[in-house]
């Protein structure tokens, strides 16, 4: 763990996740670990959960939430500008931040685009939302 204290500290960006049985104390780890690094503005905190289900899920749900969170926070435009840029398959998955316009043409994208584009997609707007807000 303190080596990805370092590597944050040195400007390098991180992404964590952390898995394993109900109730054996994930959440109190994140808030331990990410306790010392509350710096207003300085670094971006969303999370996701995986829930047991019955039937079929929605892919990509915990990602979805985490992306939902950081949409609605202090940098959410910022965000957004970058999904629409360079995620819109992501972007698409939040109806209520498109624009009239987005809506028809996303219609069309979504028809011709795959879900493992997705993951391409989603890995360049991360990167450049992290470099754009340093």
């Amino acid at each position: 763990m303190q080596s990805v204290f370092a590597r944050v500290q040195q400007g390098e960006r991180q992404v964590v996740f952390l898995s394993g049985e109900a109730g054996i104390g994930k959440t109190s780890v994140v808030h331990h670990f990410l306790a010392p690094l509350h710096v207003p503005g300085a670094l971006f905190v969303a999370r996701g959960q995986c829930v047991e289900r019955y039937g079929p899920g929605e892919a990509y749900l915990p990602l979805l939430e985490a992306l939902g969170q950081l949409c609605h926070s202090a940098q959410g435009g910022q965000l957004i500008e970058v999904l629409r840029r360079l995620a819109p398959l992501w972007l698409a998955q939040f109806p209520a931040l498109w624009t009239e316009e987005e809506a028809a043409a996303f219609q069309r994208q979504l028809s011709s685009d795959s879900r493992e584009r997705m993951l391409r997609q989603l890995a360049e707007a991360v990167e450049a939302f992290t470099t754009e807000a340093v």
